[in-house]
């Protein structure tokens, strides 16, 4: 079965960055896992205050848009939400294909 993943970066504000990644790691990452994400990579650019991370679903396009609308909405989220001071200053999110790299171990078709 195929998998469909969403690269998601953000721009943290810097005055909160630290305690960012605290309630990420406890509040959103266990939320995410209920809903059946994958978390593929989470990295962070500390000059540029940059947060990139991918999160990924076993399914199409449409099933991981109907999880994520499902998660998006849910108690858990909101809660993990609630309060919470502006963390990021700009996002970008989108679906993104796999390339494939030569030489790579986990690479099936190159």
């Amino acid at each position: 079965m195929n998998r469909t993943t969403q690269l998601r970066r953000y721009t943290l504000n810097p005055e909160h960055a630290a305690a960012f990644f605290t309630w990420w790691q406890d509040k959103i990452l266990p939320v995410r896992r209920e809903y059946g994400f994958t978390i593929e990579f989470a990295y962070f650019e500390r000059e540029g205050m940059d947060f990139v991370w991918a999160v990924s679903l076993e399914g199409d396009t449409e099933k991981f848009m109907q999880v994520e609308h499902d998660y998006t909405r849910s108690k858990g989220r909101m809660l993990a939400l609630d309060g919470v001071p502006p963390w990021t200053t700009n996002q970008h999110i989108a679906l993104v294909d796999p390339i494939g790299f030569p030489g790579r171990a986990d690479d099936d078709d190159n």
